[in-house]
């Protein structure tokens, strides 16, 4: 009964992740077909950016997929905290900032 009810729940994370992977690809064509019907609107460079970030997305969901399983059993030995925003890292923070505040703080 328990090794049903695992299987039931890898089955619906991974239809999940499935299904955010799907939308992505959605709307990387759509936005690719509103760049087609209406070159002029947004500028080339932002629609290259916006659709070079959609194709990073998905290639790194894609690579993270087979992961899963070991990803949710996995634990982190050591999680760094930003003094400023609070999030959480799981790498060491230069001065305890991260980079978007020391950013913004012009640190």
């Amino acid at each position: 009964m328990a090794d049903e009810e695992a299987e039931y729940e890898r089955l619906l994370f991974k239809n999940e992740f499935s299904e955010i992977i799907k939308y992505h690809n959605a709307a990387l064509s759509r936005l690719e077909r509103f760049r087609e019907g209406y070159p002029y609107l947004i500028a080339p460079n932002i629609f290259d950016m916006i659709i070079n970030n959609l194709k990073d997305n998905i290639a790194i969901l894609l690579r993270e997929m087979p992961n899963m399983e070991k990803n949710k059993q996995r634990e982190y030995d050591e999680k760094y905290i930003c003094e400023k925003c609070k999030n959480v890292f799981l790498t060491r923070l230069q001065g305890g900032v991260c980079d978007e505040c020391r950013g913004k703080l012009g640190i």
